[in-house]
């Protein structure tokens, strides 16, 4: 979720500085996300037992990202940015702009757990729960 949150924050940037900063992160990001998945699979491949304890802590983790990546002190500041201002159309672009991004933000981490042998977390987690219905409210 935090390499989607990098991209996220280099698309919101305001200046060419801010946004190289964070294409630099990102590079970084994804080696450690990359390492982070091919320990995963092994893991999975290797230890098959381990599923249940893996969902179990992907529970708790979901649970925990969920209830700060969603709480006001984040979501504002993202709103401002992310509208480019505090005008009442500015914060609506805003609001627009990161419920996309929250969207994209739990595809992509789903489709990484589906990658590393886990396509039934999508069943199994709150988090995509609510990304089925925020996708039915957006349509």
């Amino acid at each position: 979720m935090v390499l989607t949150l990098f991209r996220f924050s280099e698309y919101i940037s305001p200046t060419e500085g801010d946004k190289k900063l964070f294409r630099l992160v990102m590079q970084d990001e994804a080696r450690h996300v990359g390492y982070g998945m091919q320990h995963l699979k092994w893991l999975l491949d290797h230890y098959p037992e381990k599923r249940e304890v893996i969902h179990h802590h992907l529970d708790e983790a979901e649970n925990f990202i969920f209830g700060a990546g969603y709480a006001t002190e984040v979501l504002e500041p993202f709103f401002i940015l992310a509208g480019k201002g505090m005008k009442k159309d500015q914060i609506a672009e805003g609001v627009r702009i990161n419920n996309m991004f929250q969207l994209k933000q739990s595809e992509e981490y789903f489709e990484r757990l589906a990658k590393c042998g886990l396509p039934e977390r999508r069943d199994r987690s709150k988090l995509w729960k609510m990304v089925e219905l925020a996708k039915a409210q957006a349509a």
